[in-house]
């Protein structure tokens, strides 16, 4: 405990390179390019059709990183290995990161928003990053200042996992509802555009 106090800031550093910069970064950009680089029969050609493509590649993504997970504990242990891919399913993170990640490729694809690659992933390496990371940060924290069980720490990252994946998929269905409505009230005026409905800002409407 003394060890892991006098050299915490450094612990914490590699966690914070290795657990949210990397993994965050690198795992988004996976699951952006499983999309962006597949043959497909046509171009996504609506935002529904973004949104399943890229969830389909999280879902993707993270059945393989739980298989991997399972069958890297060494000895088969049948009840163990349900026990975590149980607790792993109620983390879908991969998943709400995908989505986050489409919203921002809607918003860029079909209301034509400049938005750079780094742009798009941004939101969700940050989640990403957040979650993996704070999932050693805590521990850490709680072994090297204060006096906690290993069985209460457990239980701590949990809620603590729990909170990060509610707070994200809020974000993401706020933000889904956002650019939802925004692409409603634009299909609404292009409608009305073309009825002759509805007048140039620089012009006066006449009344």
């Amino acid at each position: 405990r003394e060890l892991l106090g006098k050299y915490i800031l450094l612990v914490l550093l590699i966690a914070f390179l290795f657990l949210f910069v990397i993994p965050g970064f690198v795992e988004e950009y996976t699951k952006h390019m499983s999309v962006r680089a597949t043959w497909l029969p046509h171009p996504l050609r609506s935002p529904r059709a973004v949104c399943i493509a890229l969830v389909s590649a999280a879902l993707g993504f993270a059945t393989k990183e739980n298989l991997q997970y399972v069958f890297s504990v060494g000895r088969s242990n049948y009840e163990g290995e349900l026990a975590l891919l149980g607790l792993r399913s109620l983390f879908p993170v991969h998943a709400i990161c995908a989505g986050i990640q489409a919203v921002q490729m809607i918003r860029r694809d079909f209301q034509n928003i400049p938005l750079s690659l780094p742009k798009v992933l941004a939101p969700a390496v940050v989640l990403h990053g957040s979650f993996d990371f704070l999932q050693v940060a805590v521990p850490v924290l709680l072994l090297a200042y204060t006096e906690t069980k290993i069985s209460d720490i457990e239980i701590i990252n949990l809620v603590v996992a729990g909170v990060i994946t509610v707070a994200g998929a809020v974000y993401l269905f706020w933000t889904y509802h956002v650019q939802a409505n925004r692409l409603l009230q634009g299909d609404a005026r292009n409608a009305a555009m073309e009825l002759g409905q509805v007048v140039d800002n620089d012009e006066d409407a006449i009344s």
